[in-house]
């Protein structure tokens, strides 16, 4: 079977924050968006550095106003290791707070890539709480958070399973957060368990239909190098029933090479959807298209 075409999303793609002259330390890529904030994960520049120090700012839509949120001290474990910090943060309210679920290869003393929660102060100025997930795989990451029914739910694409967070107290009373599956969801035509890594958390739709961006990665060999590339998908699911109800022809955003598609808002009075998304880790940037676009289906 020929590998589909694909296609070019029908968007308007601007940035959301550049390397200025007032910012000329720092890159910025990988955003999410739970309104009207948005995480956009940042690198700081330091010389004779080698290590990537990812740090989280925060932009408030409202205000314009951008903060610089610092991981407390001792929670994360000490390390060596190229990526240090918490990667790729995914925001999202629940009970009037920002949470968020985030990945970072040093959270436990595996050293691994793994997945934690936690929630920032009412200000949105620092980190009040954070904690290692177990979801019982390693390494792991790219695992997306939503809300429904006022659970925390988190949705793994790869497996296609969807997990519950519950809370529980420990022997000390304190909060405990832990994953539990909640639906294992079956695959649609032109889906297969294995392929597909999360890349937005999932937005209501209607009824019980959620719908989300997830992508896979093509290798290409050209002039003796390897090249990689971020192809995305549009896949819906009936969380009720388990089951996955469509999945999109393969499409790219911006370019085609590196475009990670992290966070999504979807406007339904005015039928418009924004996509935030990294350019070659180097960008921050959305692009606004409609439900329509994204839900094209294969030729």
């Amino acid at each position: 079977m020929p590998f589909p075409r694909i296609r070019k999303l029908s968007c308007e793609v601007a940035g959301l924050i550049g390397d200025g002259p007032n910012v000329p330390k720092y890159t910025f890529f990988n955003p999410s968006s739970a309104d009207p904030y948005v995480y956009i994960r940042t690198i700081e520049k330091l010389k004779n550095v080698p290590e990537n120090i990812n740090t989280i700012s925060i932009f408030d839509r409202r205000s314009g106003v951008l903060k610089s949120i610092i991981t407390p001290p001792n929670v994360l474990m000490p390390t060596c290791g190229f990526y240090q910090g918490i990667e790729d943060v995914r925001i999202f309210m629940y009970r009037n707070r920002l949470w968020f679920i985030a990945s970072s290869t040093h959270v436990t003393q595996c050293l691994h890539s793994q997945m934690m929660i936690g929630y920032f102060d009412p200000t949105v100025s620092m980190i009040e709480f954070v904690q290692f997930l177990d979801f019982g795989i390693k390494p792991i990451k790219n695992m997306c958070p939503f809300v429904y029914n006022d659970k925390i739910c988190v949705i793994d694409t790869y497996t296609l399973t969807i997990h519950e967070i519950v809370c529980e107290k420990n022997d000390y009373g304190i909060d405990v957060y832990k994953p539990v599956v909640l639906r294992k969801l079956s695959p649609c035509n032109g889906l297969e368990e294995f392929t597909m890594r999360g890349s937005t958390s999932p937005v209501h739709l209607h009824g019980n239909i959620l719908g989300c961006v997830v992508h896979e990665h093509i290798r290409q060999a050209r002039d003796k190098t390897m090249s990689l590339s971020y192809i995305s998908y549009w896949l819906e699911f009936d969380i009720d029933r388990g089951m996955v109800t469509f999945f999109s022809a393969p499409f790219i955003v911006a370019q085609w090479g590196i475009e990670f598609v992290s966070g999504i808002e979807y406007y339904k009075d005015r039928d418009e959807i924004e996509l935030f998304l990294g350019i070659n880790d180097q960008v921050a940037a959305v692009a606004r298209t409609r439900l329509h676009e994204l839900r094209v289906g294969y030729q």
